[in-house]
């Protein structure tokens, strides 16, 4: 049995979870799984220098990041464009990215070392689909790129994360929020903005919010 064979056969008993599903998103096939795997290396490789995440984190990324990341899968859609504010070390949008071939992601960090990592990562996983942008979001001109998409994790508590995030969202777009809380349509906290669902999730809940239409 080859090396490459032997690899592929250890990464499926690792991440059986990842090949089954999470939370309601695709199976991962084989390939893929051995993507997120060779991502799951690059990032304790470059962390030993950059500090990509916690320490407390590095023994439990399935878990606390690449599971949280594909569960977000369902509220994709195909064909569409995804931005990801504060991608760090590139979670939610790389192990996204690996699974759903058929949507274009914008990997957004003001950090350099980050960008320099999410483009080593870009590169070594052959991800076609990727585009990593430096700078910070908050300063861009609006009137640029809009997305069908977007998710902003771990940067601000939920109402800032969507002023941050609404002004880049097409007519009919939304933004994926991770949340502790649960709300609900009826919550007047995000300006403009309606929650269409909130599905509990492994570490709280999945918060969709539209944009509000025009009357």
């Amino acid at each position: 049995m080859s090396s490459a064979t032997e690899n592929s056969g250890r990464l499926l008993e690792l991440n059986i979870d990842l090949l089954l599903g999470v939370n309601g998103s695709r199976s991962l096939t084989v390939e893929q799984s051995a993507r997120v795997g060779e991502y799951l290396k690059l990032i304790k490789k470059w962390d030993r220098v950059h500090s990509l995440v916690s320490k407390g984190d590095l023994d439990h990324l399935e878990e606390r990041h690449v599971n949280d990341s594909l569960a977000l899968d369902p509220f994709l859609k195909s064909t569409g464009n995804h931005l990801d504010i504060g991608s760090g070390a590139g979670f939610p949008g790389i192990p996204l990215a690996i699974c759903r071939p058929d949507v274009h992601f914008v990997l957004n960090d003001r950090s350099t070392n980050r960008c320099r990592f999410l483009r080593e990562v870009k590169f070594r996983l052959r991800l076609s689909n990727v585009d990593v942008q430096e700078g910070d979001i908050g300063k861009q001109d609006s009137s640029g790129q809009l997305f069908d998409t977007i998710t902003i994790r771990a940067v601000a508590p939920p109402e800032r994360a969507w002023s941050l995030a609404s002004p880049l969202l097409r007519e009919q777009g939304t933004v994926l929020l991770h949340t502790k809380d649960r709300f609900t349509a009826k919550d007047k906290r995000f300006s403009q903005g309606l929650v269409r669902s909130c599905t509990p999730s492994a570490r709280g809940f999945i918060t969709v919010v539209a944009k509000k239409r025009a009357t």
